[in-house]
């Protein structure tokens, strides 16, 4: 079962020289070992890394038997971690292999449609960081059937597919993929290795007693098992959302059938390598889940544009505080960045007052759509109601309710008392107790100053510092 057609023969067999079949029967789950034996020899990586690349060699000689074809993308925060080496490593493994550090966007669905190859890209953050169109061709050939590209012919007339299905690796440093692409990913991360670790240098020769063996075992084992494995249904481990299922369909149905060791290992690298924890937020999942962070904290159910907007912008490290060409979002970038999910701004009424902003209830459904369920918060034992005095009396002072500090020995609320009256008015630092006072102290020269306030300049002007005061 063959994908690609034959351009040219003699450039297809300089290309990629022919591999003999191994001669007998090959035990996958040993030929798994040995390969990733041989990873470890010349690059330092996590284990989950090791599995996850050990296990994307055989994918790319069961590529006409696959359904979904996951970019493998190796990223580095900084040069000299080790990713050349593992693009080197896996092109002399792989089936096929075509290495570049530069194509253009018709080349790639030109070679692809000629020999079918297995695309190795190096310096991709040099080269495909940006280009949309290189991205979006890349992008198409993730789903059997779907990967082609239309173009106009030589002649300007006629229109021509191109196929774009195939196995491809992408290396470069940073974040360099968009996030279309990278969803279409297993992404492994590399690190430069430390003082006390050790890896062989590559052999100059490609064609080395170190590589060629395992490459012949994988076309032996292709052709032996091929069909059986892209039959397999694989169970699926939880955690993952659709898309990364369908990157790692392929390479759990190889580590089902090698067995041992192999089917969780490879489900352990699935969740830790493509979970839902470690998805990147797009810009509107991470605006919505700051609002449900808002939402949460502050215990609201309706926030005004102007509220929304300062909390939003208050945390200088969230994009939002510079979003706009350097200046805080704005109501009409918030407007359309929600207006996707279906949320829009509403008056809010109430009281007289003309306010236009957001309520919960309009988020709900983005949440649960967009978001991964918040994980419980773990039960925090409540503290019990004694009447302890405040550890930090001096804060009362400060503040003008020295007479409301109770002494060691005293009591701060009589517990028989049923009067709740005064509640309400009591400063917000003393409220969530057993029970309220008795009767209210008199007023000091401060707290008068205090009471003739608005009560929303009492809170901008004391809450967070009553807030503080600790009982």
């Amino acid at each position: 079962m063959s994908t690609h057609h034959h351009a040219n023969t003699e450039i297809e067999t300089e290309l990629f020289p022919i591999v003999e079949p191994w001669p007998s029967h090959v035990n996958l789950a040993e030929l798994l070992g040995e390969t990733r034996r041989t990873i470890r020899r010349f690059v330092v990586c996590d284990e989950v890394v090791l599995d996850a690349v050990t296990l994307w060699v055989p994918f790319t000689w069961l590529i006409d038997w696959a359904r979904t074809a996951p970019i493998l993308v190796i990223s580095a925060a900084e040069k000299g971690c080790g990713k050349t080496n593992l693009l080197t490593v896996i092109e002399q493994l792989c089936r096929r292999p075509l290495s570049t550090s530069n194509m253009s966007s018709p080349a790639i669905y030109r070679v692809i449609e000629a020999y079918g190859p297995t695309l190795l890209i190096d310096e991709a953050d040099a080269s495909a960081s940006g280009d949309k169109e290189l991205q979006s061709i890349i992008n198409s050939g993730h789903t059997r059937g779907k990967g082609r590209v239309l173009r106009v012919a030589s002649n300007g007339q006629d229109v021509q597919f191109f196929k774009t299905w195939g196995a491809k690796a992408m290396a470069g440093i940073g974040t360099f993929l968009h996030e279309t692409t990278l969803d279409r990913s297993i992404r492994v991360e590399l690190y430069r290795k430390r003082p006390d670790e050790t890896v062989e240098e590559l052999p100059d020769s490609t064609d080395t007693l170190i590589f060629a063996p395992l490459r012949r075992k994988f076309a032996r084992f292709a052709e032996d098992n091929g069909e059986a494995i892209g039959n397999l249904r694989p169970k699926l481990p939880a955690g993952l959302n659709d898309r990364a299922q369908d990157n790692w369909k392929m390479l759990l149905a190889i580590a089902d059938h090698a067995g041992g060791r192999w089917p969780e290992a490879a489900r352990v690298s699935a969740r830790q390598l493509s979970g839902k924890s470690h998805e990147a937020l797009s810009l509107g999942a991470e605006l919505l889940s700051d609002s449900r962070d808002i939402f949460d904290r502050t215990g609201l159910d309706k926030i005004g544009t102007h509220d929304y907007l300062a909390r939003l912008n208050a945390d200088e490290e969230k994009r939002w505080a510079t979003y706009y060409r350097g200046k805080p979002l704005g109501p009409r970038q918030l407007a359309e960045l929600l207006r996707g999910y279906g949320i829009q701004p509403r008056q809010l009424g109430g009281n007289g007052r003309n306010l236009r902003g957001y309520s919960r209830d309009q988020f709900e459904n983005a949440f649960m759509r967009y978001l991964p369920a918040k994980a419980p918060e773990s039960a925090v034992p409540s503290l019990p109601r004694t009447n302890t005095p405040p550890r930090d009396t001096a804060r009362w002072t400060k503040y003008g309710l020295a007479k409301w500090a109770p002494s060691a020995s005293s009591t701060l609320f009589p517990t028989a008392t049923k009067d709740t009256s005064a509640i309400d008015k009591f400063p917000r630092a003393c409220r969530g107790l057993s029970s309220p006072p008795a009767a209210r102290p008199p007023l000091s020269a401060s707290q008068k100053i205090m009471k003739n306030q608005t009560s929303s300049g009492i809170a901008d002007k004391w809450g967070d510092d009553l807030d503080d005061i600790e009982l």
